[in-house]
């Protein structure tokens, strides 16, 4: 099993490398189901939910099980999470 610090391994953990994993969250206070893509720097795009590795939010989100509950601290808020699912952020699954 690889190390989740390295890359996405077989333990299910929202990992740091190499960067090409979409976390499904479940904002527990809302409902809201929000999504975050985490990649380099140079890919961001927050309206798409396209987080740099180094950003603030994204380094709480990392290296966090699937089903986990979490406090996340933003500067407009504070919000508890659970992560719901992974997904391979490079592979598009497109539905008939």
């Amino acid at each position: 099993m690889a190390p989740c610090a390295e890359q996405r391994c077989e333990c299910g953990r929202f990992a740091r490398l190499p960067g090409a994993d979409r976390g499904r969250f479940e904002d527990l206070s809302t409902g809201e189901a929000l999504s975050f893509t985490i990649l380099g720097p140079w890919d961001v795009d927050p309206d798409r939910g396209i987080l740099s590795y180094d950003s603030p939010l994204a380094r709480q989100l990392l290296d966090r099980p699937v089903g986990s509950e979490f406090q996340v601290v933003l500067p407009q808020r504070e919000m508890t999470l659970r992560l719901v699912a992974l997904e391979n952020a490079v592979t598009r699954v497109d539905s008939a």
